[in-house]
C-alpha cells in the first residue's frame, strides 16, 4: 500500500469510515506493537501502548498532516507512547528471545542467547533517547530522515547521536562480557 493508499485511507476514515481506518490498523499495528514490545520487553505493556497509540491516532487524526507519511506520524505517536509508560513504569526486563535457527548445535544456541541476552540488558541500561536511537535504526529500520522527523531532531543530530549511541552500548556490552572486534 502507498503513501497515496493511505491518503485515501485517512480522507475516509476523516469522513466517518471506521473501516477504513480498520485497514490503517491493520497495517500498521505490527510495526508499532514490535516497537513498544523491543523498548518495554513486555507483552501486556506492548499491547496496551499499540492500544492507546491507535486510540489517539484516531482521536487525533485532523491534525494529520499529509506532507508526512502516516508510518512516521503514527510511529512518533507509538515512540511517545512508549516512553510515557517507560517514565512512568521505571522498569525493564530483557526480552526473552526464541531462535528459529534449527540448524544449530545447542551450545551455539546457548551462546547465542546469552549474547542476546546481554544486549537485551545492555540497551535496557541506555538512557531512553539512546536506546529509542538504536531501536529505530536496527530493530525498526528506520533511514536517518525518518527517526529525525520522529525525534524532531534533524538528520546529522540523529547521525551524531546515534554514533554515540553505538559507543555507549558497545561499552555496556563489553562491560557485560560481549568481546569488542574492532
Amino acid at each position: 500500500m502507498s503513501d497515496e493508499a493511505d491518503r485515501k485511507l485517512i480522507e475516509a476514515s476523516r469522513a466517518g469510515n471506521d473501516r477504513a481506518f480498520g485497514d490503517l490498523v491493520k497495517k500498521y499495528q505490527k510495526p508499532i506493537f514490535n516497537l513498544a514490545l523491543q523498548m518495554t520487553g513486555r507483552y501486556d505493556e506492548a499491547c496496551d501502548i499499540t492500544q492507546n497509540t491507535f486510540i489517539k491516532a484516531f482521536s487525533n487524526l485532523d491534525s494529520y498532516k499529509p506532507d508526512f507519511r502516516f508510518f512516521s506520524w503514527i510511529y512518533r505517536m507509538a515512540l511517545n507512547e512508549t516512553i510515557n509508560w517507560i517514565k512512568k513504569s521505571c522498569r525493564l526486563e530483557p526480552l526473552d528471545r526464541h531462535l528459529a535457527d534449527r540448524t544449530a548445535s545447542p551450545e551455539e544456541k546457548c551462546i547465542t542467547e546469552q549474547m542476546h541476552n546481554i544486549l537485551d540488558r545492555a540497551i535496557a541500561r541506555m538512557k531512553i533517547e539512546a536506546r529509542v536511537l538504536i531501536v529505530l535504526r536496527y530493530f525498526a529500520d528506520l533511514s536517518y530522515r525518518e527517526i529525525g522527523y520522529i525525534m524532531e531532531i534533524p538528520e546529522k543530530t540523529v547521525k551524531s547521536r546515534l554514533y554515540s549511541a553505538r559507543q555507549q552500548l558497545q561499552s555496556l556490552c563489553t562491560a557485560m562480557g560481549i568481546a569488542s572486534y574492532e
